[in-house]
Protein backbone atom coordinates (compact mmCIF):
# COMPACT_ATOMS: atom_id res chain seq x y z
CA UNK A 1 0.00 0.00 0.00
CA UNK A 2 1.07 3.63 -0.37
CA UNK A 3 1.00 4.12 3.38
CA UNK A 4 1.32 2.02 6.49
CA UNK A 5 -2.12 1.28 7.93
CA UNK A 6 -0.50 0.26 11.22
CA UNK A 7 1.08 3.68 11.61
CA UNK A 8 -2.23 5.47 10.93
CA UNK A 9 -4.01 3.29 13.46
CA UNK A 10 -1.32 3.74 16.09
CA UNK A 11 -1.39 7.52 15.78
CA UNK A 12 -5.20 7.74 15.94
CA UNK A 13 -5.59 5.35 18.88
CA UNK A 14 -2.75 7.05 20.75
CA UNK A 15 -4.38 10.46 20.30
CA UNK A 16 -7.71 9.14 21.62
CA UNK A 17 -5.91 7.65 24.59
CA UNK A 18 -4.08 10.93 25.30
CA UNK A 19 -7.36 12.83 25.15
CA UNK A 20 -8.98 10.51 27.70
CA UNK A 21 -5.89 10.70 29.91
CA UNK A 22 -6.14 14.48 29.88
CA UNK A 23 -9.81 14.17 30.80
CA UNK A 24 -8.91 11.93 33.76
CA UNK A 25 -6.24 14.37 34.98
CA UNK A 26 -8.67 17.26 34.77
CA UNK A 27 -11.31 15.37 36.77
CA UNK A 28 -8.76 14.54 39.47
CA UNK A 29 -7.79 18.18 40.03
CA UNK A 30 -11.41 19.36 40.15
CA UNK A 31 -12.49 19.32 43.84
CA UNK A 32 -16.22 19.48 43.07
CA UNK A 33 -16.09 16.55 40.69
CA UNK A 34 -13.98 14.49 43.08
CA UNK A 35 -16.44 15.17 45.88
CA UNK A 36 -19.37 14.17 43.66
CA UNK A 37 -17.64 10.94 42.58
CA UNK A 38 -16.85 10.05 46.19
CA UNK A 39 -20.48 10.65 47.15
CA UNK A 40 -21.57 8.48 44.25
CA UNK A 41 -19.26 5.65 45.35
CA UNK A 42 -20.73 5.85 48.88
CA UNK A 43 -24.27 5.75 47.54
CA UNK A 44 -23.66 2.39 45.87
CA UNK A 45 -22.90 0.75 49.20
CA UNK A 46 -25.14 2.75 51.51
CA UNK A 47 -28.13 2.61 49.14
CA UNK A 48 -29.01 6.15 50.09
CA UNK A 49 -30.52 8.90 47.98
CA UNK A 50 -27.13 10.43 47.23
CA UNK A 51 -26.97 8.91 43.76
CA UNK A 52 -30.37 10.31 42.88
CA UNK A 53 -29.47 13.79 44.10
CA UNK A 54 -26.22 13.70 42.13
CA UNK A 55 -28.07 12.83 38.94
CA UNK A 56 -30.47 15.70 39.52
CA UNK A 57 -27.63 18.22 39.67
CA UNK A 58 -26.40 20.02 36.59
CA UNK A 59 -22.91 19.16 35.38
CA UNK A 60 -22.18 22.87 35.55
CA UNK A 61 -22.82 22.82 39.31
CA UNK A 62 -20.31 20.06 40.05
CA UNK A 63 -17.62 20.77 37.43
CA UNK A 64 -14.83 23.35 37.35
CA UNK A 65 -13.75 25.44 34.36
CA UNK A 66 -11.03 23.01 33.30
CA UNK A 67 -13.49 20.19 32.83
CA UNK A 68 -16.02 22.34 31.00
CA UNK A 69 -13.34 23.44 28.53
CA UNK A 70 -12.63 19.89 27.33
CA UNK A 71 -14.16 19.03 23.96
CA UNK A 72 -14.79 15.50 22.70
CA UNK A 73 -12.11 14.48 20.23
CA UNK A 74 -13.30 14.05 16.64
CA UNK A 75 -11.03 12.43 14.05
CA UNK A 76 -11.82 12.65 10.35
CA UNK A 77 -10.73 9.76 8.13
CA UNK A 78 -11.12 11.17 4.61
CA UNK A 79 -10.94 9.18 1.41
CA UNK A 80 -12.84 8.39 -1.75
CA UNK A 81 -15.21 5.45 -2.07
CA UNK A 82 -13.24 2.20 -1.95
CA UNK A 83 -10.07 3.74 -0.51
CA UNK A 84 -10.03 1.46 2.55
CA UNK A 85 -11.80 3.55 5.20
CA UNK A 86 -13.94 0.67 6.51
CA UNK A 87 -10.90 -1.57 6.82
CA UNK A 88 -9.06 1.07 8.84
CA UNK A 89 -12.06 1.63 11.14
CA UNK A 90 -12.28 -2.08 11.92
CA UNK A 91 -8.56 -2.20 12.67
CA UNK A 92 -8.94 0.82 14.97
CA UNK A 93 -11.78 -0.92 16.81
CA UNK A 94 -9.65 -4.03 17.24
CA UNK A 95 -6.68 -1.98 18.44
CA UNK A 96 -8.80 -0.17 21.07
CA UNK A 97 -10.26 -3.50 22.23
CA UNK A 98 -6.78 -4.94 22.68
CA UNK A 99 -5.30 -1.88 24.43
CA UNK A 100 -5.34 -1.87 28.23
CA UNK A 101 -3.65 1.50 28.79
CA UNK A 102 -6.80 3.62 28.64
CA UNK A 103 -7.58 5.39 31.95
CA UNK A 104 -11.12 3.92 32.14
CA UNK A 105 -13.15 1.17 30.51
CA UNK A 106 -13.15 2.29 26.88
CA UNK A 107 -15.75 0.77 24.58
CA UNK A 108 -15.40 1.07 20.77
CA UNK A 109 -18.72 1.32 18.91
CA UNK A 110 -18.75 0.54 15.19
CA UNK A 111 -21.76 2.09 13.48
CA UNK A 112 -22.80 1.85 9.84
CA UNK A 113 -24.66 5.09 9.12
CA UNK A 114 -25.87 4.05 5.66
CA UNK A 115 -27.68 1.01 7.05
CA UNK A 116 -29.97 3.29 9.09
CA UNK A 117 -30.24 6.17 6.63
CA UNK A 118 -34.03 5.91 6.37
CA UNK A 119 -34.58 6.18 10.12
CA UNK A 120 -36.41 9.35 11.06
CA UNK A 121 -34.01 9.98 13.95
CA UNK A 122 -30.70 8.29 13.19
CA UNK A 123 -29.48 8.99 16.73
CA UNK A 124 -31.79 6.21 17.98
CA UNK A 125 -30.09 3.30 16.14
CA UNK A 126 -26.73 4.85 17.07
CA UNK A 127 -27.81 4.82 20.71
CA UNK A 128 -29.11 1.25 20.38
CA UNK A 129 -25.75 0.16 18.99
CA UNK A 130 -24.02 1.93 21.87
CA UNK A 131 -26.14 0.06 24.42
CA UNK A 132 -25.63 -3.29 22.66
CA UNK A 133 -21.85 -2.81 22.70
CA UNK A 134 -21.95 -1.89 26.39
CA UNK A 135 -24.03 -4.93 27.30
CA UNK A 136 -21.88 -7.30 25.22
CA UNK A 137 -18.57 -5.87 26.46
CA UNK A 138 -16.20 -8.78 27.27
CA UNK A 139 -16.12 -9.06 31.06
CA UNK A 140 -13.25 -11.56 31.10
CA UNK A 141 -10.42 -10.35 33.31
CA UNK A 142 -12.44 -7.54 34.91
CA UNK A 143 -12.98 -7.26 38.65
CA UNK A 144 -16.40 -7.81 40.16
CA UNK A 145 -16.78 -4.11 41.00
CA UNK A 146 -16.15 -3.14 37.37
CA UNK A 147 -18.61 -5.76 36.14
CA UNK A 148 -21.30 -4.47 38.48
CA UNK A 149 -20.58 -0.91 37.39
CA UNK A 150 -20.95 -1.80 33.70
CA UNK A 151 -24.19 -3.68 34.33
CA UNK A 152 -25.58 -0.76 36.30
CA UNK A 153 -24.55 1.69 33.59
CA UNK A 154 -26.24 -0.54 31.03
CA UNK A 155 -29.49 -0.40 32.98
CA UNK A 156 -29.34 3.40 33.09
CA UNK A 157 -28.58 3.64 29.38
CA UNK A 158 -31.47 1.29 28.63
CA UNK A 159 -33.90 3.63 30.39
CA UNK A 160 -32.28 6.55 28.57
CA UNK A 161 -32.79 4.80 25.22
CA UNK A 162 -36.35 3.94 26.23
CA UNK A 163 -36.98 7.60 26.91
CA UNK A 164 -35.27 8.75 23.73
CA UNK A 165 -37.26 6.38 21.52
CA UNK A 166 -40.63 7.19 23.00
CA UNK A 167 -40.19 10.85 23.86
CA UNK A 168 -40.63 10.26 27.58
CA UNK A 169 -39.09 12.15 30.48
CA UNK A 170 -36.54 10.68 32.89
CA UNK A 171 -38.09 9.85 36.27
CA UNK A 172 -36.67 11.78 39.22
CA UNK A 173 -36.03 8.59 41.22
CA UNK A 174 -34.15 6.70 38.52
CA UNK A 175 -32.59 4.17 40.89
CA UNK A 176 -35.88 2.81 42.22
CA UNK A 177 -37.35 2.91 38.71
CA UNK A 178 -34.51 0.74 37.39
CA UNK A 179 -34.98 -1.70 40.25
CA UNK A 180 -38.71 -1.91 39.55
CA UNK A 181 -38.18 -2.47 35.84
CA UNK A 182 -35.73 -5.28 36.61
CA UNK A 183 -38.55 -6.88 38.64
CA UNK A 184 -40.87 -6.46 35.62
CA UNK A 185 -43.09 -4.02 37.52
CA UNK A 186 -44.85 -2.37 34.60
CA UNK A 187 -46.56 0.21 36.80
CA UNK A 188 -43.31 2.25 36.95
CA UNK A 189 -43.99 3.34 33.37
CA UNK A 190 -46.05 6.06 34.97
CA UNK A 191 -42.85 7.55 36.40
CA UNK A 192 -42.05 8.62 32.86
CA UNK A 193 -45.28 10.61 32.48
CA UNK A 194 -45.82 14.04 33.95
CA UNK A 195 -49.58 14.30 33.53
CA UNK A 196 -51.77 13.28 36.47
CA UNK A 197 -54.75 12.79 34.24
CA UNK A 198 -52.87 10.28 32.08
CA UNK A 199 -51.74 8.45 35.20
CA UNK A 200 -55.27 8.09 36.42
CA UNK A 201 -56.49 6.81 33.08
CA UNK A 202 -53.84 4.13 32.91
CA UNK A 203 -54.17 3.17 36.56
CA UNK A 204 -57.72 2.11 35.73
CA UNK A 205 -56.35 -0.13 33.02
CA UNK A 206 -53.85 -1.66 35.45
CA UNK A 207 -56.79 -2.67 37.61
CA UNK A 208 -58.14 -4.46 34.54
CA UNK A 209 -54.70 -6.17 34.21
CA UNK A 210 -54.51 -5.43 30.51
CA UNK A 211 -50.74 -4.91 30.60
CA UNK A 212 -50.14 -5.25 26.87
CA UNK A 213 -52.69 -2.60 25.99
CA UNK A 214 -51.38 -0.42 28.81
CA UNK A 215 -47.85 -0.54 27.44
CA UNK A 216 -48.93 0.13 23.86
CA UNK A 217 -51.20 3.03 24.78
CA UNK A 218 -48.64 4.57 27.11
CA UNK A 219 -45.92 4.62 24.49
CA UNK A 220 -48.25 6.15 21.92
CA UNK A 221 -49.71 8.77 24.26
CA UNK A 222 -49.62 12.26 22.79
CA UNK A 223 -49.25 13.65 26.32
CA UNK A 224 -45.79 12.23 26.89
CA UNK A 225 -43.02 14.80 27.30
CA UNK A 226 -39.85 14.95 25.24
CA UNK A 227 -36.43 14.41 26.75
CA UNK A 228 -34.15 15.21 23.81
CA UNK A 229 -32.42 18.28 25.24
CA UNK A 230 -31.47 16.40 28.43
CA UNK A 231 -29.85 13.39 26.73
CA UNK A 232 -26.26 14.80 26.70
CA UNK A 233 -26.36 15.59 30.43
CA UNK A 234 -27.44 12.07 31.30
CA UNK A 235 -24.83 10.44 29.05
CA UNK A 236 -22.18 12.67 30.58
CA UNK A 237 -23.18 11.84 34.16
CA UNK A 238 -23.37 8.09 33.57
CA UNK A 239 -19.97 8.07 31.82
CA UNK A 240 -18.44 10.32 34.47
CA UNK A 241 -19.67 8.54 37.59
CA UNK A 242 -19.26 5.00 36.26
CA UNK A 243 -15.91 5.77 34.56
CA UNK A 244 -16.74 4.67 31.03
CA UNK A 245 -15.42 6.16 27.78
CA UNK A 246 -16.89 5.58 24.34
CA UNK A 247 -15.22 5.71 20.93
CA UNK A 248 -17.72 5.94 18.06
CA UNK A 249 -16.43 4.64 14.73
CA UNK A 250 -18.91 5.98 12.16
CA UNK A 251 -18.70 4.31 8.75
CA UNK A 252 -20.35 4.75 5.34
CA UNK A 253 -21.42 8.35 5.88
CA UNK A 254 -20.51 8.99 2.26
CA UNK A 255 -22.99 6.33 1.08
CA UNK A 256 -25.86 8.28 2.62
CA UNK A 257 -27.63 11.03 0.72
CA UNK A 258 -25.69 14.27 1.27
CA UNK A 259 -28.45 15.85 3.36
CA UNK A 260 -28.65 12.73 5.56
CA UNK A 261 -24.91 12.87 6.11
CA UNK A 262 -25.38 16.32 7.62
CA UNK A 263 -28.23 15.04 9.81
CA UNK A 264 -25.96 12.33 11.19
CA UNK A 265 -23.18 14.81 11.95
CA UNK A 266 -25.59 17.24 13.59
CA UNK A 267 -27.11 14.46 15.71
CA UNK A 268 -23.66 13.57 16.97
CA UNK A 269 -22.99 17.15 18.01
CA UNK A 270 -26.42 17.53 19.61
CA UNK A 271 -26.61 14.32 21.64
CA UNK A 272 -23.05 13.06 22.15
CA UNK A 273 -21.06 16.25 22.57
CA UNK A 274 -19.55 15.16 25.91
CA UNK A 275 -15.87 14.79 26.96
CA UNK A 276 -16.11 11.03 27.56
CA UNK A 277 -16.97 10.38 23.90
CA UNK A 278 -14.53 10.33 21.00
CA UNK A 279 -15.37 9.95 17.31
CA UNK A 280 -13.67 8.65 14.20
CA UNK A 281 -15.71 9.65 11.15
CA UNK A 282 -14.92 7.91 7.86
CA UNK A 283 -16.26 9.83 4.88
CA UNK A 284 -15.62 11.47 1.55
CA UNK A 285 -15.58 15.19 2.30
CA UNK A 286 -17.07 15.93 -1.13
CA UNK A 287 -20.31 14.40 0.16
CA UNK A 288 -20.37 16.92 3.02
CA UNK A 289 -19.77 19.72 0.52
CA UNK A 290 -22.81 18.58 -1.46
CA UNK A 291 -24.83 18.21 1.75
CA UNK A 292 -24.08 21.79 2.79
CA UNK A 293 -24.96 23.02 -0.70
CA UNK A 294 -28.27 21.17 -0.52
CA UNK A 295 -28.99 22.42 3.00
CA UNK A 296 -28.49 26.06 1.97
CA UNK A 297 -30.03 25.76 -1.50
CA UNK A 298 -32.86 28.22 -0.67
CA UNK A 299 -30.40 30.70 0.81
CA UNK A 300 -28.26 30.59 -2.32
CA UNK A 301 -31.26 31.07 -4.60
CA UNK A 302 -32.59 33.98 -2.56
CA UNK A 303 -29.35 35.97 -2.77
CA UNK A 304 -28.03 34.86 -6.14
CA UNK A 305 -28.34 38.38 -7.62
CA UNK A 306 -26.78 40.20 -4.66
CA UNK A 307 -23.24 40.71 -3.42
CA UNK A 308 -23.82 38.22 -0.59
CA UNK A 309 -21.65 35.14 -0.88
CA UNK A 310 -23.49 32.04 -2.06
CA UNK A 311 -23.64 30.16 1.24
CA UNK A 312 -23.06 31.15 4.87
CA UNK A 313 -20.69 28.19 5.26
CA UNK A 314 -18.91 25.78 2.92
CA UNK A 315 -18.49 22.05 3.40
CA UNK A 316 -14.81 22.58 4.19
CA UNK A 317 -15.65 25.15 6.88
CA UNK A 318 -18.37 22.89 8.28
CA UNK A 319 -15.93 19.99 8.71
CA UNK A 320 -13.25 22.31 10.06
CA UNK A 321 -15.56 23.28 12.91
CA UNK A 322 -16.28 19.64 13.73
CA UNK A 323 -13.08 17.70 12.95
CA UNK A 324 -10.10 18.23 15.23
CA UNK A 325 -7.73 15.77 13.55
CA UNK A 326 -8.15 15.21 9.80
CA UNK A 327 -6.41 12.22 8.18
CA UNK A 328 -6.54 11.80 4.42
CA UNK A 329 -5.91 8.35 3.00
CA UNK A 330 -3.36 8.87 0.20
CA UNK A 331 -3.72 7.50 -3.30
CA UNK A 332 -2.04 4.22 -4.19
CA UNK A 333 0.52 4.40 -7.00
CA UNK A 334 1.03 1.64 -9.59
CA UNK A 335 4.07 0.19 -7.81
CA UNK A 336 2.05 -0.30 -4.66
CA UNK A 337 -0.81 -1.83 -6.65
CA UNK A 338 1.66 -4.44 -7.89
CA UNK A 339 2.86 -5.06 -4.35
CA UNK A 340 -0.72 -5.39 -3.13
CA UNK A 341 -1.56 -7.93 -5.86
CA UNK A 342 1.56 -10.02 -5.21
CA UNK A 343 1.00 -10.06 -1.44
CA UNK A 344 -2.70 -10.87 -1.53
CA UNK A 345 -3.08 -13.01 -4.65
CA UNK A 346 0.25 -14.85 -4.84
CA UNK A 347 -1.40 -18.30 -5.05
CA UNK A 348 -3.53 -17.17 -7.97
CA UNK A 349 -0.73 -15.63 -10.02
CA UNK A 350 1.55 -18.65 -9.50
CA UNK A 351 -0.91 -20.69 -11.57
CA UNK A 352 -0.82 -18.29 -14.56
CA UNK A 353 1.76 -17.99 -17.30
CA UNK A 354 3.32 -14.56 -17.76
CA UNK A 355 1.93 -13.48 -14.42
CA UNK A 356 4.29 -10.48 -14.23
CA UNK A 357 2.85 -9.08 -17.45
CA UNK A 358 -0.68 -9.59 -16.13
CA UNK A 359 0.18 -7.83 -12.87
CA UNK A 360 1.64 -4.91 -14.83
CA UNK A 361 -1.54 -4.75 -16.90
CA UNK A 362 -3.77 -4.70 -13.81
CA UNK A 363 -1.62 -2.05 -12.13
CA UNK A 364 -2.03 0.25 -15.15
CA UNK A 365 -5.75 -0.28 -15.78
CA UNK A 366 -7.48 -0.84 -12.41
CA UNK A 367 -8.32 2.36 -10.50
CA UNK A 368 -5.86 2.45 -7.56
CA UNK A 369 -8.38 1.77 -4.80
CA UNK A 370 -8.34 -1.36 -2.60
CA UNK A 371 -12.04 -2.08 -3.07
CA UNK A 372 -11.86 -1.82 -6.88
CA UNK A 373 -8.72 -3.97 -6.96
CA UNK A 374 -10.38 -6.68 -4.87
CA UNK A 375 -13.56 -6.54 -6.95
CA UNK A 376 -11.62 -6.83 -10.22
CA UNK A 377 -9.60 -9.79 -8.95
CA UNK A 378 -12.73 -11.57 -7.73
CA UNK A 379 -14.39 -11.04 -11.12
CA UNK A 380 -11.30 -12.16 -13.00
CA UNK A 381 -10.92 -15.34 -10.94
CA UNK A 382 -14.61 -16.17 -11.42
CA UNK A 383 -14.39 -15.66 -15.21
CA UNK A 384 -11.37 -17.96 -15.41
CA UNK A 385 -13.20 -20.67 -13.45
CA UNK A 386 -16.19 -20.41 -15.79
CA UNK A 387 -13.96 -20.65 -18.88
CA UNK A 388 -12.19 -23.63 -17.34
CA UNK A 389 -15.50 -25.43 -16.73
CA UNK A 390 -16.52 -24.75 -20.35
CA UNK A 391 -13.27 -26.27 -21.59
CA UNK A 392 -11.84 -23.07 -23.06
CA UNK A 393 -8.74 -23.17 -20.86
Amino acid sequence: MAFSADEYIEVIVDQIRCNFQQLEKTIKICPKLQEAIEEYQKSKTEKAKKEISLYRQSIGDIACDGYRSIEPLTVGLFGEWGSGKTHLLKLIKYKISQTDTFPAVTIPIFFNAWRFEKEEHIIIPLFQTMLAQLESYPYFGLGENVKRTLRRAGQKFRILLYSLKKGLKIPSDIKSTVDSLMRHDISVLFDFIDTDKVKEEYKKEIENHDYKKLLTDTLNSSRIESLYLHIPQWIEKIALFDKINFVFLIDDLDRCLPENTLKMLESIKLFLDVPSCAFVLALDDDVVERGVAYHYRDFRYRFKNSDTKEMPITGHEYLEKMIHLPFRIPFIDSDNVKKFLKENYSDFFQKIDKSDELIDFFAKTIPPKPRKIKRTMMLFETKLKVLEKLGHL
